[in-house]
């Protein structure tokens, strides 16, 4: 895919990149979304893109939170799902100690969690 391409697409790098870290629990500060950005998709983005980017998930009713902690803010989304999500990952990490673990393909998780978002705004 031409870079082009994927600058088209950053948003949704970014929206999976805050769904991602945000079922795992992770906060991430926009230094750390730039880097990965750029190291996992080869995305460049600045800092003022970021932030047009954050207001426009926002603007669709995804809840991009920015907590401030000391100097920088910690990004990521809060959602109901998403905490539906953790437990059933938490719940699918139990059973694989067993052997007998059903993983949810993350495209789904994704896609839930947008849906869900939208909808519920």
């Amino acid at each position: 895919m031409a870079k082009n391409e994927k600058q088209k697409l950053k948003i949704l790098y970014l929206l999976k990149l805050l769904c991602v870290y945000s079922i795992q629990g992770k906060k991430l500060t926009m230094p750390e979304i730039l880097k990965e950005l750029y190291e996992s998709y080869d995305i460049l983005a600045e800092r003022k893109s970021f932030y047009s980017d954050i207001e426009a998930l926002r603007s669709l009713g995804i809840n991009v939170v920015g907590e401030k902690n000391g100097k920088v803010f910690l990004y990521y989304i809060q959602s109901p799902f998403l905490n539906k999500v953790s437990k059933i990952e938490a719940y699918s990490s139990a059973r694989n100690a067993r052997n007998t673990r059903h993983e949810i393909p993350i495209e789904d998780l994704l896609l839930a969690c947008v849906v869900e978002n939208i909808v519920a705004a």
